[in-house]
């Protein structure tokens, strides 16, 4: 179930990396290894977002090969302890304009407000 917070957030343009699908399935399987989800549920989950990227609920960006250096320069520069996919996803959201951005993570969060991007945290 989403979040009345995030269901608001959808009726806007969201964006995800090609890449965070792949992302999201470990996620998901990490879930499930720690009981938190049954099989059953993660495939559900799953199902609902490939629904909603085919559906055109979400626009689809794609991953340039010069984003891994922007992402190890914001490693540096931002000062946030950003994980490298983490940093690669937020490279990817400077790198096509983004002026909002919306996490749950709250390392994501610090860099975006450093990057003075509004700011969305579940």
């Amino acid at each position: 179930m989403l979040s009345m917070h995030f269901a608001s957030f959808l009726q806007s343009s969201a964006f995800f990396a090609r890449w965070a699908s792949r992302s999201s399935q470990g996620s998901l399987k990490r879930r499930v290894r720690l009981r938190s989800l049954t099989r059953s549920q993660a495939s559900a989950v799953r199902q609902r977002f490939l629904g909603d990227v085919a559906g055109a609920g979400w626009c689809v960006l794609d991953f340039e090969a010069e984003m891994f250096s922007r992402a190890g320069s914001l490693m540096i520069e931002l000062g946030a302890p950003l994980a490298t996919l983490d940093a690669l996803h937020f490279a990817c959201a400077l790198h096509h304009g983004t002026q909002e951005f919306a996490t749950a993570d709250r390392q994501l969060a610090t860099a975006a407000h450093k990057s003075k991007l509004r700011l969305r945290i579940f």
